[in-house]
């Protein structure tokens, strides 16, 4: 009985976990996969779409320091539930937002909470791997990439890449789906520039992601 409580146990664990990173694959990708509307409907530059992008990496770093801290006061498991609250609750309010301000509020807890989710996500699942006393992270990874995978209609999208991990990366069929064009740009390349694109294509995404940016 023991034993088996035990194997229960685990396996509560690893399903919640694994639950945390689907969530998370979901709510992402379906975002970046929207974000033409969401220029389109907003009138939004390349300039404008980029800040927001940076506002928020920025406060999903926030939200991974914030993650540490919380988790070495009570659990990272706590720091898990708030942050899929908070993700959801600001992915709705971005999605439905009456005004820009609102929009960019629902966006702002999003960021935030990606961070908190992300970091203590990986500690719950890292805490299980060593539970289970053998190597179980790529399943989490797997969790992620079906999640991304739900969250976006097949046809619409373009690749599907197969990164370390393995995870499977979705990229939209939006024209420089990954804003690479802006980086060569500000390199100094224009059109009719022979660009010799030396990332790999099948290692990594990095061979694509250019060659969309430069086209």
């Amino acid at each position: 009985m023991t034993v088996r409580a035990e194997s229960s146990s685990l396996l509560r664990a690893r399903l919640a976990a694994g639950t945390a990173f689907f969530v998370q694959g979901l709510l992402f990708i379906s975002l970046t996969t929207r974000l033409p509307q969401v220029q389109q409907k907003w009138s939004l530059d390349e300039l404008a779409v980029s800040g927001l992008l940076l506002m928020v990496v920025l406060l999903a770093g926030v939200g991974s320091v914030v993650a540490e801290v919380v988790a070495a006061r009570s659990s990272s498991a706590v720091v898990v539930r708030v942050g899929l609250v908070v993700a959801t609750v600001g992915f709705a309010v971005l999605l439905v937002a009456p005004a820009f301000g609102v929009f960019v509020a629902g966006l702002a807890a999003y960021g935030l909470a990606l961070g908190l989710v992300d970091a203590s996500s990986n500690m719950q699942a890292v805490t299980v791997e060593h539970l289970y006393r053998r190597p179980i992270l790529p399943s989490f990874h797997g969790a992620w990439t079906f999640g991304g995978l739900l969250g976006v209609p097949m046809e619409r999208l373009a690749r599907i890449f197969m990164s370390p991990g393995p995870i499977y990366e979705p990229e939209g069929a939006a024209i420089d789906y990954w804003r690479c064009g802006r980086a060569l740009f500000a390199a100094g390349f224009r059109a009719g520039d022979l660009v010799h694109n030396s990332f790999s294509y099948h290692f990594t995404p990095a061979g694509a992601m250019m060659e969309s940016g430069a086209q």
